[in-house]
C-alpha cells in the first residue's frame, strides 16, 4: 500500500508541475492608458504621445505592429502611429483623445494586429511644381518654395497656405489636377505670399527691418502619418545685416490641429540675433489680436466674397515683443546659436466650417496656447 500511495504523489507531482505551475502567479493585469485634462475647457482631437518604455515596462512582448489600442468608452480600435529615436528604437505612440473638462479618458493596449488606417497627414517633395514642399493634415494644407523656383527668380522663404473643407487629404489631388486656385468642392489656394513671411514664417530682425532668406535647397521626411508629418528642410548661407547665417527649419503637423509645429536653428558666429514670427497683413477691413505676453498673434484677413476669409496665427510659447511693420504682424524674440527656436503657426479657413468669425479664431489660439501649458497628461497603469 506503501508503494501505491507513494506513486500517487510522484504523479500528483509531475501533474502539477506540468499543468499548474503558474498556479500561483498573478493573472496578468490589463494594461491601460489614461489620459487626463487638466483644463476647464473641452480638449477635441489632442494627438498625445504614450512613452513606449511605459508599456514595455508592463509588457516586454510589445514591439510596433504586434498590438492595438482601444476606446475603452466606445470599443473602438484607435488609430495609432509609432514614432522613432535616431537609432530607430520606438519612442512613443499617438492617438488621438478628445476630453471634456476635467476628465480621464481610459484605453487599453492589446497584443494583436493593427487596422489600416486612414493616414489623416501627408508631406512630399513635389518636384513636378518646381520643387515645392506641402504638407497637410485633415484641417489645412501649407506649402514651401525650392530650388527649381528660384532659378526662375522667386525668391521666398514664407509659408504659403491651401485652404480645405474637407477631411480627405489633397496635395496629391490638387496638384495633378493643376488648377487648385479654383476651388471645386474642396477648397483652394487663394493666399497670396510673393517676398513675405506668408503664414508664420520667420527671419533675422536686425536693425528694425526683417532679413529674408530664399527658397529651400534640400529636404528630409522624418515621418508621414498616419497622425503626425515631421519634415526638415535647409537653407543656403544668406547674409543679415553683415551675419552670415545658415537656416534649418524642422516642421511638424499632426492630425487635428490648424496649427504646425516649427522649430528653427541657426548655424552663425554670433552667440544670438533677434527674430521675428510674422503673418502677412492684406489691404481692407481685418481684424488683429497681439498679445506680447502670452506670445499669440492672430489675424482675420479682409472678407472675399469669392474666397471667403482666412485666419492666420502664430504662438511663441516663451512669449514675444509685438509689432506692426514691413507688412506684418510680429512677434520678436531672441535666436540663440546653441538652442533650438520653437514656436506654432498655422490657419483657418472660415468656409471650412469649424471656425467661422475673428472671435472664434482668437479663442482657438488662445485655448491652443493653454494646452501647451497645460498638455493632456499620459498615464500608463
Amino acid at each position: 500500500m506503501k508503494y501505491f500511495f507513494a506513486a500517487l504523489l510522484m504523479f500528483s507531482l509531475l501533474h502539477f508541475r506540468s499543468t499548474g505551475q503558474n498556479f500561483f502567479k498573478s493573472k496578468p493585469k490589463n494594461l491601460i492608458v489614461e489620459v487626463y485634462n487638466r483644463n476647464n475647457f473641452i480638449v477635441k482631437d489632442e494627438v498625445v504621445e504614450i512613452p513606449f518604455s511605459d508599456l514595455l515596462h508592463r509588457n516586454k512582448k510589445l514591439k510596433p505592429g504586434n498590438f492595438k489600442v482601444i476606446d475603452l468608452s466606445t470599443g473602438k480600435e484607435k488609430t495609432t502611429q509609432v514614432t522613432y529615436n535616431e537609432k530607430k528604437q520606438p519612442l512613443s505612440v499617438l492617438i488621438q483623445s478628445t476630453n471634456d473638462p476635467r476628465q480621464t479618458k481610459k484605453y487599453e493596449v492589446l497584443e494583436g494586429i493593427p487596422s489600416a488606417f486612414t493616414s489623416l497627414t501627408f508631406g512630399r517633395f513635389v518636384p513636378e511644381r518646381l520643387d515645392d514642399f506641402a504638407w497637410e493634415n485633415d484641417r489645412i494644407a501649407h506649402r514651401m518654395y525650392g530650388p527649381a523656383l528660384e532659378k526662375t527668380g522667386e525668391l521666398s522663404n514664407g509659408i504659403d497656405v491651401w485652404v480645405k473643407r474637407t477631411d480627405s487629404l489633397v496635395i496629391n489631388k490638387w496638384y495633378k489636377l493643376d488648377n487648385y486656385h479654383e476651388d471645386h468642392g474642396e477648397g483652394l489656394d487663394c493666399f497670396k505670399v510673393g517676398r513675405t513671411l506668408g503664414c508664420g514664417g520667420e527671419a533675422p530682425y536686425i536693425h528694425d527691418k526683417l532679413w529674408f532668406a530664399n527658397n529651400f535647397v534640400s529636404y528630409t521626411i522624418l515621418e508621414n502619418g498616419p497622425l503626425r508629418t515631421t519634415f526638415k528642410l535647409d537653407y543656403a548661407s544668406f547674409l543679415a545685416a553683415g551675419i552670415a547665417i545658415k537656416e534649418h527649419r524642422t516642421i511638424s503637423l499632426s492630425a487635428g490641429s490648424q496649427l504646425s509645429k516649427i522649430v528653427v536653428h541657426y548655424e552663425m558666429k554670433e552667440k544670438k540675433v533677434p527674430i521675428a514670427v510674422g503673418l502677412v497683413t492684406r489691404n481692407g477691413d481685418d481684424k488683429r489680436l497681439l498679445q506680447e505676453k502670452y506670445g499669440i498673434l492672430g489675424y482675420w484677413e479682409p472678407k472675399s466674397a469669392e474666397s471667403g476669409t482666412i485666419g492666420q496665427g502664430a504662438i511663441l510659447p516663451e512669449g514675444g515683443k509685438m509689432a506692426i511693420a514691413e507688412g506684418h504682424l510680429l512677434a520678436i524674440s531672441n535666436l540663440y546659436r546653441s538652442e533650438p527656436f520653437t514656436y506654432y503657426a498655422g490657419a483657418c479657413w472660415d468656409k471650412a466650417g469649424r471656425i467661422k468669425t475673428a472671435e472664434e479664431w482668437f479663442i482657438y489660439l488662445k485655448r491652443y496656447s493653454e494646452i501647451l501649458k497645460s498638455p493632456l497628461r499620459v498615464y500608463v497603469r
